[in-house]
């Protein structure tokens, strides 16, 4: 009896641990990625383009808060977790009322500005010339990954050469958590209805929000 009573308590504990642990985080989907400082993201990536693929992994941590334009930007810290090495990324990230600005400072030039629309919708057009389309595929794409099942954008972009189409990026992001997914894939602008072949897949592995 005594034995009986033991396990049936220790049973009761180890649910009310687990209902405490298991209180789901409240997400914040009015902005397509959080930036508040110390929040993190680890990440998986395949690269597809040798003979034998190769895999590593990294994380991105907001790093740091920064005056630009008259702006509060962020920067971004990537860490490969083999090698424990880190940078910052030469870039600034900034949510406004149109959605994730992504914007890379080259050595020379001006800078390269990057928008991920949000809020948006099913086959909106980002942005679009002879050479390059961006477009919104789906506003409701379903991506799981080691670190859950997540509701997402799905964001495509197509490079063309003399109007065929040679290379293209998906990028799945989750409103108010972040990058789920990114794909690379390219094909032979020679043959007509060539096949698209994936060069290099990253998938979300873990994340933290503040």
């Amino acid at each position: 009896m005594k034995r009986f009573i033991l396990v049936m308590c220790t049973f009761c504990f180890i649910l009310i641990a687990c209902e405490k642990g298991t209180t789901p985080q409240i997400i914040d989907t009015s902005v397509l990625i959080p930036l508040k400082l110390g929040n993190s993201w680890v990440y998986k990536e395949i690269d597809y383009w040798n003979p034998v693929a190769t895999t590593s992994q990294f994380s991105l941590t907001v790093d740091s808060a920064v005056q630009f334009q008259g702006e509060t930007h962020y920067k971004m810290r990537i860490t490969d977790i083999q090698t424990d090495e880190t940078m910052i990324i030469d870039a600034y990230f900034i949510n406004k009322a149109d959605g994730h600005h992504f914007i890379y400072i080259p050595e020379d030039g001006e800078p390269d500005v990057t928008l991920f629309k949000y809020p948006t919708f099913d086959g909106e057009i980002i942005s679009e010339d002879e050479y390059f389309k961006f477009y919104v595929e789906s506003v409701n794409a379903e991506y799981t990954t080691p670190a859950g099942k997540f509701k997402c954008i799905k964001y495509v972009s197509i490079v063309t050469i003399d109007g065929k189409e040679y290379e293209k990026t998906i990028n799945y992001i989750a409103p108010g958590i972040g990058r789920i997914a990114d794909e690379t894939y390219d094909k032979s602008p020679n043959l007509e209805d060539a096949p698209w072949n994936l060069t290099s897949i990253s998938t979300l592995m873990s994340y933290k929000l503040k």
